[in-house]
């Protein structure tokens, strides 16, 4: 059978997707594998409802890095709400674990992320179903418009009215809501004279479990840094304040 194509964007992370496809099956993106048209009739149509907490996990080699070939991991909490006929979509950057093995190591300037793919353990997967702890410290939302049929999308911000005043806004967004995401951020700087983009963060998923609560996918961060995600919908979220993990990057 084919490799499914987020496979050869990142194939040292094969090890790791394994442990990421335990749980309910995997519907697959039909033109991801034409041989893989024709599906059983009990396979239902993939169906997500992004109102509630995700996981985010993100695996990706960097090709501007000194070692293009590693591969680095991060994760993040997003949590969407319905906010009357909008969309509110938080995103944080700082998840905790109660069981944190396999993440972090200390070195000289404090805890760094560990290289590899690394993946949740049992213990760990049974704490994202239970519910996990994040710090809101760095933690952005954005207010999105629009439906699950048309698609999510924030303001693009104030007009410029000066050719002196420089604007840097973010816009989100997340197109075909409903089955298969493709969740969006541009980042762009301009003025009244030009705008211009800064950089693109993609993830297009590819891969839906049969009751919508994981989806996996490809994740692409300007031309440099390529990789895939996993988005598992966790159980509930408690922000935790005060001293947190320390990152290097």
């Amino acid at each position: 059978m084919r490799t499914a194509r987020w496979v050869g964007l990142l194939g040292l992370v094969a090890a790791g997707a394994s442990a990421a496809c335990a749980g309910p099956p995997l519907v697959r993106v039909s033109d991801t594998a034409p041989e893989q048209s024709v599906l059983p009739t009990a396979v239902p149509e993939p169906g997500v409802k992004l109102v509630g907490k995700w996981h985010v996990l993100i695996h990706y080699t960097d090709a501007a890095s000194a070692h293009p070939d590693w591969i680095h991991w991060q994760d993040r909490l997003w949590i969407f709400e319905k906010e009357g006929a909008h969309l509110r979509w938080t995103d944080y950057p700082i998840v905790l674990f109660s069981q944190g093995n396999g993440r972090f190591e200390q070195d000289a300037g404090g805890l760094r992320r560990t290289l590899g793919p690394w993946q949740p353990d049992a213990d760990q997967l049974a704490e994202l179903r239970q519910g996990i702890r994040y710090n809101p410290r760095g933690g952005k939302t954005k207010t999105l418009r629009g439906s699950d049929v048309e698609g999510w999308k924030s303001g693009a911000g104030g007009a410029t009215t000066s050719v002196s005043l420089i604007t840097y806004s973010e816009i989100w967004s997340v197109d075909a809501a409903r089955k298969y995401p493709v969740f969006l951020r541009r980042d762009e700087m301009g003025s009244e004279r030009a705008q211009s983009l800064l950089g693109v963060t993609a993830y297009r998923t590819e891969f839906v479990a049969a009751d919508g609560a994981s989806l996996r996918g490809v994740y692409q961060r300007d031309e440099d840094r390529r990789g895939t995600f996993w988005l598992r919908r966790v159980g509930g979220a408690l922000p935790v304040e005060g001293r947190a993990e320390h990152l290097v990057d």
